[in-house]
């Protein structure tokens, strides 16, 4: 590991420390949020909304799947934003059937997860299973039956949804006696070793990188990322597999605090370190007030917290304009089933 490399990540270590043990426990002790009980009445309208969109876009999932003959990742893209749509708003289903005892909602979003850990498309399987939990583990003893059922039924169903990729593998390697370096392997080099390599690589003192904070934007706005000549070099992955790591897929894994000292070296580290952190707070304080949309904010603020590192900067405001979007989509749905234009987001 290059001194680059150790600086930056002595200056996240440094910096997350000293964000969360004295300014969240400050915001914490000031403000003493609590989750608010999930079954009240003012999440019907909002979860009758989600319920039919969820229900609607399911089917016609999964007579797409049928007629495609193939439930595979790779298979749907022609769905394009139809994908975006169904995993946020069957996720948000699996978060307000399971923190609200909605055995509609519960059956919905199970399903939901189900289809999407067959589809290979389990980021978002695990965002939801991780903000249920985190409700659910709320305020309760780490050490406890009810803590301990729910962990085995977690990893239970992310092993289900794992085996079916990787279970030829695994048999494979435990025929030919490597299964312990496959696993290994499996959970370490192919995730977390490539993001180690990628940020190294990428902070190299005589790496000279042509990324620049002009692209990356330029990338990122609609209607200019198609005018913008360089916008094919905009993100910043796609230098990682030119030059850095050839040979590589993105899926595994960027560096987001990599490419942040490559735009603006250690104040770039710093400043997008303060970003993130207050978009947590944001985000957190939404949550824990018991806002109407609160799965639209625990699924963005887990998928920060959980794959931050391993995606690029252009990803992180793709995942805050779906925010943004979603927003609008459930404000738009409210307004007219309501007409009220008073919605507090």
């Amino acid at each position: 590991m290059n001194t680059n490399a150790k600086i930056v990540l002595s200056t996240v270590f440094i910096g997350i420390t000293i964000l969360v043990f004295v300014l969240d426990r400050l915001f914490v002790i000031r403000n003493k949020y609590s989750f608010t009980n999930y079954m009240n009445r003012k999440y019907n309208l909002i979860k009758k909304v989600t319920y039919t969109i969820s229900f609607v876009i399911s089917l016609i999932f999964i007579f797409y799947v049928i007629s495609n003959g193939s439930i595979k990742k790779s298979s749907l893209g022609d769905l394009s934003y139809g994908l975006l749509i169904f995993q946020y708003f069957g996720i948000a289903t699996f978060i307000y059937g399971w923190t609200s005892r909605s055995k509609c909602g519960k059956i919905l979003g199970g399903l939901s997860i189900l289809i999407l850990l067959i589809a290979e498309a389990r980021a978002f399987a695990i965002i939801g299973l991780i903000s249920v939990n985190i409700i659910r583990f709320y305020n309760r003893k780490i050490f406890s039956k009810s803590t301990l059922k729910i962990s085995i039924l977690t990893i239970v169903i992310l092993i289900g949804g794992f085996v079916p990729r990787f279970g030829s593998q695994i048999m494979e390697a435990k025929s030919k006696g490597t299964l312990i370096p496959y696993l290994s392997v499996m959970f370490g080099s192919y995730e977390w070793g490539q993001i180690g390599y990628n940020l190294n690589s990428s902070v190299n003192p005589h790496y000279e990188s042509k990324h620049n904070i002009l692209s990356l934007y330029a990338s990122a706005v609609p209607l200019v990322n198609r005018f913008y000549e360089n916008r094919e070099m905009g993100r910043f992955h796609e230098h990682i597999e030119k030059y850095l790591n050839p040979g590589f897929g993105y899926a595994l894994g960027g560096t987001f605090w990599g490419e942040s000292f490559v735009l603006g070296g250690l104040l770039g580290v710093i400043f997008n370190l303060l970003i993130i952190f207050s978009a947590i707070e944001w985000l957190k304080k939404r949550i824990l007030a018991g806002n109407i949309f609160y799965p639209l904010y625990l699924l963005t603020l887990v998928f920060i917290l959980f794959y931050l590192p391993r995606n690029d900067i252009l990803v992180i405001i793709a995942v805050a304009k779906n925010l943004l979007i979603f927003l609008i989509i459930y404000c738009i749905c409210i307004f007219f089933l309501t007409k009220k234009s008073t919605i507090i987001v």
